[in-house]
């Protein structure tokens, strides 16, 4: 971890972080900003599944990730977007875009050219309300938890149409489908 004081609050149960995981396994990247990496040090692995690791993909605009995080461990290859120049190290590329000018769209068009066209975003907050926010997103899984943070970081909103819900050991799962997409 690279926030070693306050540890990761864990909302999954076991059953659920599977699904994670086989979601994980049947997409070709997976995106978290930099805050999540630096509060949680996801290793965004499909250890609970069996299957495919996605190419990892970071937002760090001022290159603030520290080199001992699992997400630049180079076991699995890695695009951290950033606008700072940056050396590729094995397993590693950086990529330097402007973030004055739609950063999502930046990433989706390198992504797209690297042939990896199915994407999962994590998070953070900030990170799933600019996918949100520009409409580039065709499906949102939310877990519900009996657990209770007390204060914390609220969910985004999410404004589209509920495709699909379940319960799963005390959770409740939820899909939803941009109002506008059509499987």
């Amino acid at each position: 971890r690279t926030d070693t004081t306050h540890p990761p609050v864990q909302f999954s149960s076991a059953e659920t972080r599977r699904i994670v995981h086989r979601l994980r396994a049947e997409v070709a990247a997976i995106m978290v900003g930099t805050n999540t990496v630096l509060l949680d040090n996801p290793s965004l692995s499909v250890r609970h599944w069996v299957g495919h690791a996605p190419v990892r993909v970071a937002f760090d605009r001022a290159l603030r990730i520290p080199s001992s995080s699992y997400i630049l461990d180079g076991t699995v290859r890695t695009l951290i977007f950033t606008e700072k120049p940056a050396e590729n190290r094995p397993n590693i590329e950086y990529i330097q875009i402007d973030f004055e000018q739609e950063p999502i769209q930046q990433v989706l068009s390198a992504l797209y050219e690297r042939k990896l066209n199915s994407l999962m975003v994590e998070g953070g907050r900030q990170l799933l309300n600019s996918f949100l926010r520009t409409g580039l997103w065709d499906e949102a899984r939310v877990e519900i938890s009996p657990n209770k943070l007390g204060n914390g970081i609220p969910a985004p909103m999410i404004s589209g149409r509920l495709a699909g819900s379940e319960i799963r050991e005390n959770r409740l799962l939820k899909r939803f489908k941009r109002d506008d997409f059509t499987d």
